[in-house]
């Protein structure tokens, strides 16, 4: 998908991700590696562990491997686990929205 002249990847989650579903987590994120903006949609993830914030960890550092701008925008409406991200200090890396369409359209706000 194309925007604003940049490589866009958007990629749904739902249920629940852990270490049961490691191998098919990162396997959906390949896709997102050399795109310059990763809008991953966790609204409908039920439950997360480390899997998922080890695995978006590792995709910003392949996005730019790979030579591109790395934005990953992360849209988690659960207060819940919007919290895990910011006490882990992972809104300093990541965009954190509260849905997929703000994600898409950041400056709009």
């Amino acid at each position: 998908m194309l925007h604003n002249n940049a490589r866009v990847a958007r990629i749904c989650f739902a249920g629940d991700i852990d270490l049961a579903r490691k191998e098919e987590f990162n396997n959906a994120l390949v896709p997102a590696e050399s795109a310059d903006v990763a809008i991953l949609d966790l609204c409908n993830v039920t439950y997360m562990d480390t899997t998922v914030l080890n695995g978006l960890v590792v995709l910003k550092k392949r996005m730019l491997h790979h030579g591109s701008r790395g934005i990953v925008r992360i849209a988690v409406g659960n207060p819940f686990m919007r919290r895990l991200f910011l006490l882990c200090k992972l809104d300093r890396i990541f965009e954190l929205y509260t849905s997929v369409e703000e994600a898409r359209e950041p400056n709009s706000n």
